[in-house]
C-alpha cells in the first residue's frame, strides 16, 4: 500500500465516519479531528506529499496555487474543529450544527484533493513515490502507537505491516 492508497483509504474512512449518527460526544469529535488533522493532513499531506509535489511540479503555477489553497484548508478545518469542540464542552446549542459544518467542509476538501491534487501522484518518479510511501508508513505507525488512529482509519494493526510496500 503506497502513500496514495493510504490517503484514499483514509478518505473513504472519513466518508464512512461522516455518515455516523451525530452529534458525537465532544471527546469522540476531538479524537476524530486528531486523526484528521494530525495524522492525515499534517503528517501525510503537509509534511510528505505536498512538499514533494511542490518540488516536482515547479513551474506549474495553477497546480501550485491549488495546492496552497488545499493546504490552507487544513488550518481552516483545525480552527473550525477547535471552536466546535469548545461549543460542545460549553453545551452550546450550535454544537451539532458546527459538527455538520465541519463534515461538509472536510468532505468538500477531500473531494477537491482527490480531483485536483492526488492525480499528480502518477507524474512522480517511482523513486519519489517509494520514498514518500516509506515515510508515510512510518508516520502511520507512529500515529497508531500514540492515539486512536486504528479506530478512525479503519486499519487493523496487522495491516500496518503492508504500508509502504
Amino acid at each position: 500500500m503506497d502513500l496514495l492508497d493510504l490517503l484514499l483509504h483514509e478518505h473513504a474512512e472519513i466518508r464512512t465516519w461522516a455518515l455516523a449518527p451525530r452529534p458525537w460526544p465532544v471527546q469522540q469529535f476531538e479524537e476524530f479531528n486528531w486523526f484528521v488533522i494530525q495524522c492525515h493532513a499534517t503528517h501525510l499531506e503537509d509534511e510528505i506529499l505536498f512538499p514533494l509535489l511542490r518540488s516536482r511540479m515547479a513551474g506549474r503555477d495553477e497546480f501550485l496555487r491549488s495546492l496552497s489553497r488545499i493546504a490552507a484548508d487544513h488550518r481552516l478545518l483545525a480552527t473550525l474543529a477547535g471552536n466546535t469542540a469548545k461549543y460542545g464542552r460549553e453545551g452550546a446549542d450550535v454544537y451539532p450544527r458546527r459538527i455538520d459544518d465541519y463534515f461538509k467542509l472536510l468532505q468538500f476538501h477531500n473531494d477537491t484533493e482527490e480531483e485536483m491534487i492526488f492525480t499528480a501522484w502518477t507524474e512522480l518518479s517511482a523513486a519519489d513515490r517509494e520514498d514518500a510511501s516509506a515515510r508515510a508508513a512510518e508516520s502511520a505507525r507512529r500515529c497508531a502507537s500514540s492515539g486512536p488512529y486504528l479506530r478512525y482509519s479503519g486499519m487493523a494493526e496487522r495491516t500496518l505491516g503492508y504500508l509502504g510496500r
